[in-house]
């Protein structure tokens, strides 16, 4: 219950605090409801300082038609009034990125939070038996007993998602950190 109530607050303060990502969430219903508001698609072609050919392409949106042609802009239309008429695409894409991946982040933290006593738990062990045995690979085993037979099942420890949880810790605590 207290993650749902973190991620509310947490998307109410990207929206809150951030012209792009209220714009890009506007801009989904817009597109369901008008298409895609492409205003010019833009190409160049120009030699750099060591004379290769660069290609820049340049996308916008027409401030006055997004406007006139959607009525439900709600809070985001004085925010978009006061935008350039022409309103380079990448620039907002950029904005709108940082605002999901610091929602990704609080998800993360969350989901890690769940998983991060038993991973490490795990991680020591796999840890202690590597120690133990160097040219060893560590394993679930369960043993069973059926009608005189015995059996063991194997199951490999799940080092990639194991490796996936540690990368994903790092990057979390390295956020909090900044």
């Amino acid at each position: 219950h207290s993650f749902l109530d973190n991620f509310k607050k947490l998307t109410a303060a990207c929206y809150d605090g951030n012209f792009p990502y209220r714009f890009f969430s506007k801009l989904r219903d817009y597109v369901q409801h008008c298409g895609l508001p492409l205003g010019s698609i833009e190409i160049r072609e120009y030699p750099d300082q060591k004379g290769n050919v660069v290609i820049k392409v340049s996308i916008s949106m027409d401030r006055d038609n997004l406007i006139s042609s959607y009525k439900k802009w709600g809070a985001v239309k004085p925010d978009l009034q006061s935008q350039p008429q022409h309103m380079e695409l990448l620039p907002y894409l950029n904005g709108f990125q940082s605002q999901i991946q610091l929602i990704n982040l609080g998800v993360s933290a969350f989901e890690i939070s769940l998983v991060a006593d038993s991973l490490h738990i795990i991680d020591g062990l796999v840890h202690e038996a590597q120690d133990k045995y160097p040219n060893g690979r560590p394993f679930i085993g369960r043993y069973e007993e059926l009608e005189s037979q015995q059996k063991l099942n194997v199951i490999e420890f799940p080092f990639h998602t194991m490796a996936k949880f540690q990368k994903k810790l790092r990057e979390v605590q390295d956020f909090q950190n900044r």
